[in-house]
């Protein structure tokens, strides 16, 4: 039964990524006030994290608990204002003896907070779908596939950026349950 709420829980939390970025996020503005007040254009207002129109993508590397390396790209602004896709990989070392090896890839649709306070801080929550393939593995299925919630924030420095997340999901193929990570790493955006 805790798997079902965990994956209600996923769902309404990218629901509620969705809903946030469809509603309230864009204010009117004149394009021309003195010739043709009637035209407009739709700017966003207070941008969760102060960025260049030419910075649309990132790539990140990060690392945490469980102990991984993990990489990830990203697309801000992929499907409206703030909401933004990621592309993730890990490579995650889960025991010695014998030698198991898990290679995890995963995507994310994240929503960016507006943070008016501070433009460089920025804030995100969302959700996505993950796998990992045990490789050297004892178990009966050599996979697992999972539904997480993310939960972060990133400091911007220029194009350059320090941030921390937590995620916390579901595995459903072969070891149900539970699981959390986190992480601290850097990111680079670009065009």
């Amino acid at each position: 039964m805790k798997n079902y709420k965990l994956i209600i829980v996923s769902v309404f939390l990218a629901f509620i990524s969705f809903t946030m970025a469809q509603t309230g996020q864009l204010q009117t503005v004149p394009l021309n006030q003195t010739n043709q007040p009637s035209q407009q254009v739709q700017i966003a207002s207070n941008p969760a994290i102060s960025q260049s129109p030419l910075e649309t993508q990132w790539f990140g590397v990060s690392t945490g608990f469980p102990l991984s390396i993990n990489m990830h790209y990203g697309l801000d602004n992929i499907i409206t204002q703030d909401l933004d896709l990621r592309f993730n990989g890990s490579l995650l070392a889960g025991s010695f003896s014998p030698l198991q090896m898990i290679l995890g890839i995963g995507v994310d649709l994240l929503y960016n907070f507006d943070n008016p306070d501070d433009p460089q801080l920025g804030v995100y929550a969302g959700g996505g779908l993950g796998g990992v393939v045990y490789i050297g593995a004892t178990t009966t299925l050599p996979f697992n596939i999972d539904i997480h919630g993310v939960v972060g924030a990133e400091y911007r420095f220029t194009e350059y950026g320090v941030f921390g997340e937590v995620n916390v999901g579901n595995a459903y193929a072969n070891n149900f349950g539970l699981g959390a990570a986190l992480r601290l790493g850097f990111n680079y955006h670009f065009q």
